[in-house]
């Protein structure tokens, strides 16, 4: 049975798609929705002792994705479905491969992009004795 269903969105129109989907599977199995959005933030060098430049581009990057996770959170709701937001930060692949199934334990990862798939499903792969059921990403 899937109860939880974790939906990650950069923006784009397919990750539109994957929400449009989560919440129709999540009406079918009375699921929950997490919607991620996951920022690797830049690394810059700077020589001054001033660091309000990366800063500010942080606090950008941080409100730009939180912004987006407003929207794809207002479609869920419209649908009357539980929803939760979260911006995590580091490389998606690995974040989602990593750090979304041992912190949000979701039944079903939902994401947009075959690459992100393939990294993650590798990753998994490498993993399952970890995991007590296996976590099955769909391709909207």
């Amino acid at each position: 049975m899937i109860s939880r269903i974790v939906v990650a969105i950069d923006g784009s129109e397919a990750a539109q798609r994957a929400v449009d989907f989560s919440v129709e599977l999540a009406k079918k199995f009375d699921a929950k929705i997490d919607i991620v959005n996951v920022i690797q933030y830049p690394t810059i060098t700077y020589y001054d002792s001033d660091q309000s430049f990366y800063d500010s581009l942080v606090q950008r990057m941080t409100n730009t994705a939180s912004a987006k996770l407003d929207e794809a959170a207002a479609v869920v709701k419209d649908a009357e479905i539980a929803v939760d937001t979260h911006v995590l930060q580091g490389d998606a692949r690995f974040v989602l491969a990593d750090q979304v199934p041992e912190q949000l334990s979701p039944d079903l990862i939902v994401m947009e992009k075959p690459v992100l798939i393939l990294s993650c499903v590798y990753s998994w792969v490498q993993r399952l004795d970890m995991f007590q059921s296996m976590l099955k990403p769909v391709y909207c």
